[in-house]
């Protein structure tokens, strides 16, 4: 089983790993580009759907950059996962939603 590709996110931060001394932390990539196989991944996990009405002009601007950035010549991942390293991403998240 291949071991998960380290990924340089756009969009990152920092979690405090409870339980752990304070100088452990994790990173966390909330919006990172890679090539998955023949493909172009621009994976982001910033709550952007659910913010797209006049009350949050700065999501709809988001994703219009998003969505400009991911169908141009610029989009171009340097990293790279295979299809079955990107299948076994874990979203912590994406467990309490049904």
């Amino acid at each position: 089983m291949d071991a998960l590709p380290k990924m340089q996110p756009i969009v990152g931060g920092l979690k405090n790993v409870r339980g752990r001394p304070s100088d452990m932390t994790s990173q966390l990539a909330m919006l990172f580009e890679a090539r998955v196989g023949a493909g172009r991944l621009l994976f982001s996990g910033l709550n952007i759907v659910d913010r797209l009405d006049e009350g949050y002009p700065e999501a709809v601007y988001m994703l219009d950059r998003l969505l400009r950035y991911a169908t141009s010549t610029a989009f171009g991942p340097a990293a790279a996962m295979t299809r079955d390293q990107f299948c076994r991403m874990v979203v912590p998240y994406t467990r309490l939603v049904r």
